[in-house]
């Protein structure tokens, strides 16, 4: 199974959640996050990933992230084939 990096995003800024080759579930981590498969995402059609929760994301598909607050990230987990 794959290892990747959390993403962290600046407050108040969006990050690119890297595609993967395989379905996984991104998850947040260290505070609530929203997450968007926008390419110019906005708070307003954005959607609240809260701590601890995780959300499916196909292969290859590009979501971005940030922060709800202060602190927090995003991981992306490969699912068990």
């Amino acid at each position: 199974m794959a290892t990747y990096p959390p993403v962290t995003p600046a407050p108040g800024q969006w990050a690119d959640i890297p595609a993967s080759a395989a379905d996984s579930d991104i998850a947040a981590i260290g505070g609530d996050m929203w997450i968007s498969d926008d390419a110019a995402p906005t708070f307003e059609q954005a959607f609240p990933l809260p701590l601890g929760l995780t959300y499916p994301v196909a292969a290859g598909r590009v979501m971005r992230c940030a922060q709800a607050g202060r602190g927090g990230s995003i991981r992306r987990l490969d699912r068990p084939a």
